[in-house]
């Protein structure tokens, strides 16, 4: 018995001066300058715009998870038929996306959540719906979330079944022109879509969840600091702790790539299909709503990567066009005053609206 309280005592005495020594080397790692990982991320842009009001949102309701989007076999980010803002059974918002025979001009638009409509109210006074409405055949490829690489995917996929005569790629300065591209499989979560917003399916390193609880955790512990065990508090919030933690996430699975070449590439291969297929690609830049406060995501500063494409850049959008708060996308005046951009552009460009001209009953047969 008496070695037992012995070994035991031996013990405490060695985790208190292990305690000590941690505690010490923690003080010297932050003296000369270290950060934690949480002090880190606090101090990117990226944190201040988007985290550090969802941060204080945290925890105020249950998390509830919408089983909105998924990936298909092909990579491409998608709806699920259970979204019930007009999904098609292909997936996109609006149009069934197959080939129509038609007098309109047939205009495939590809985005992000700008050209799927969100935060316009209704849902279907979006810019994209509001150019179907006035003499477009628009095909609405835009899926909230997604970046160039889904662009060139849904353009090498749908450009040939659907012939358009105009391939238009509303490119968002706010989170389309970033040094990381999105890594996307097959069958795997791009994104969890819960009633606090849009979570990434992976982590800062490329390795994707198992569920929106374990992609809800991370957020909480690596973006907010808000840890829930000892263990998740030393890895996240001490200097130390960050140090073990990079040694196991060395190998990252995304791809930095500092001149953001993977945009020009991503381009180059919805004008190869566009010119395989006798459509027309332009590009229609959609201004980050504080452009002048971060340069890295102004149109200007990236403007060098569409040397050799079409675009448009448009000049009647004010920020009051765009939501408050941090939500950054067009209000109603927004989407209505894109829409007329875009036609502007089309018209000048030699594709005007017209209404539908629907054929008489001999001109069906001779189709037939």
């Amino acid at each position: 018995m008496k070695n037992i309280t012995k070994i035991l005592k031996i013990i405490a005495i060695n985790l208190v001066i292990l305690f000590i020594l941690l505690v010490t080397l923690e003080m010297v790692l932050r003296f000369l300058g270290m950060e934690s990982i949480y002090q880190k991320e606090k101090k990117t842009i990226e944190w201040k715009d988007r985290f550090q009001s969802l941060c204080k949102e945290i925890d105020t309701k249950k998390l509830e998870y919408n089983d909105n989007f998924y990936t298909d076999i092909d990579s491409i980010y998608k709806a699920n038929q259970n979204n019930k803002q007009g999904v098609n059974i292909d997936g996109f918002r609006g149009k069934r996306f197959i080939f129509t025979e038609t007098s309109q001009k047939k205009v495939l638009l590809i985005g992000d959540s700008f050209t799927w409509g969100s935060t316009a109210i209704p849902i279907t006074d979006c810019f994209a719906d509001i150019l179907d409405r006035e003499g477009y055949h628009i095909y609405n490829g835009g899926i909230p979330g997604t970046d160039p690489v889904q662009y060139a995917k849904i353009a090498e996929k749908y450009t040939v079944l659907l012939k358009p005569d105009v391939v238009g790629i509303c490119v968002y300065a706010g989170n389309d022109l970033t040094a990381t591209p999105q890594l996307v499989e097959p069958g795997k979560n791009l994104h969890y879509s819960t009633n606090y917003g849009f979570f990434k399916g992976y982590d800062d390193y490329g390795n994707y969840f198992s569920n929106v609880e374990e992609a809800f955790t991370y957020l909480k512990n690596r973006k907010c600091g808000l840890c829930s065990s000892g263990w998740d508090y030393f890895l996240f919030k001490t200097v130390l702790g960050g140090k073990i933690y990079s040694l196991f996430h060395r190998k990252s699975k995304l791809i930095f790539d500092r001149e953001k070449k993977w945009i020009i590439d991503s381009m180059k291969r919805i004008q190869d299909v566009c010119q395989k297929y006798n459509a027309r690609m332009m590009i229609f830049f959609i201004p980050f709503k504080n452009e002048l406060k971060q340069k890295a995501k102004s149109i200007k500063t990236n403007l060098h990567l569409f040397k050799g494409f079409e675009y448009y850049i448009p000049e009647n959008l004010k920020k009051s066009d765009y939501r408050l708060k941090r939500d950054n996308h067009f209000n109603n005046e927004g989407h209505r005053k894109f829409a007329d951009f875009i036609k502007k552009i089309l018209t000048e460009k030699g594709y005007p609206p017209m209404l539908e001209v629907s054929a008489t009953p001999n001109e069906k047969n001779l189709k037939h």
